[in-house]
């Protein structure tokens, strides 16, 4: 796809090279402006956790490396 875009943009490496960053930044645009927005009136905004849930932290001791002297 990319060498596609690559092959039809006119003009030369400097050229394309700067028209190939602006179709990006244009894309990267459209997604904050319109598709973003939009999406998020379909998305649930209660569900977050913000923290660590207690039930997931693992509270067994760590495992005590064994050094020559000790065995």
């Amino acid at each position: 796809m990319y060498a596609w875009l690559w092959r039809h943009l006119p003009g030369g490496r400097r050229a394309r090279t700067a028209q190939a960053c602006l179709a990006l930044l244009l894309v990267v645009l459209v997604c904050f402006v319109w598709v973003f927005p939009a999406v998020s009136t379909l998305l649930e905004r209660n569900g977050a956790t913000v923290g660590s849930a207690p039930h997931l932290i693992d509270r067994r001791e760590p495992p005590v490396a064994v050094t020559r002297a000790d065995a």
